[in-house]
């Protein structure tokens, strides 16, 4: 007869002959004494113990938002990452690699208001890890323009997609120009068939 035991509790028992195997795909991270006791037909007992420790060596599964560009004085921007872990521990938020939020992190979504920047490309970076050292990273890039950067110049329209440059002035005169030199010759042509 044997019986198996995992942290004092018995998992598994019954007839013993040679050997014995124990599956231990259901244990969860930590350590965890495991005991097997058997008896044999006179009586004798034998006690065999092992200390079995089972390691988390995958990270966090971090979400990746989408970049971000907004007009310079503009608000309501805000970059917010979520991340799945059973075992999670601290975060840590860089702008352009330097810390700006750091603490305990119990598994909640991390969210970064980025109002205020001035013009340009910044980056954010989180990095959050788990009990057992197990790291995951993801950075989002904000970019402030500013109102100014759209211009308008005179007889031109500019637009964000399509470029419209309408007739001014001085295409005008050309075409005047043209359409008068093209006269004086059919004048001359008619002057010419008469003479």
């Amino acid at each position: 007869t044997y019986w198996l035991l995992v942290d004092g509790s018995v998992v598994s028992e019954g007839t013993w002959t040679n050997g014995l195997e124990f599956l231990m795909d259901d244990l969860t991270v930590g350590d965890h004494n495991v005991t097997a006791v058997f008896l044999d037909e006179v009586g004798l007992r034998s006690v065999v113990t092992a200390l079995v420790t089972v390691r988390d060596v995958t990270p966090p599964a971090l979400s990746h938002p989408e970049d971000i560009t907004y007009v310079e004085g503009t608000v309501g921007h805000s970059i917010s990452w979520t991340a799945t872990e059973e075992y999670p521990a601290f975060y840590e938020v860089f702008r352009n690699g330097i810390v700006i939020a750091s603490g305990s992190w119990s598994g909640s979504v991390i969210t970064v208001n980025v109002d205020g920047l001035a013009p340009g490309t910044h980056n954010f970076t989180v990095r959050v890890t788990d009990q057992y050292g197990n790291e995951a990273t993801d950075t989002v890039f904000v970019t402030v323009t500013t109102s100014g950067m759209a211009t308008t110049a005179t007889g031109t329209t500019s637009t964000t997609g399509d470029v419209e440059i309408p007739l001014g002035g001085q295409s005008m005169l050309i075409v005047a120009v043209a359409a008068g030199v093209i006269l004086v010759v059919v004048i001359l042509a008619v002057l010419k068939r008469r003479g």
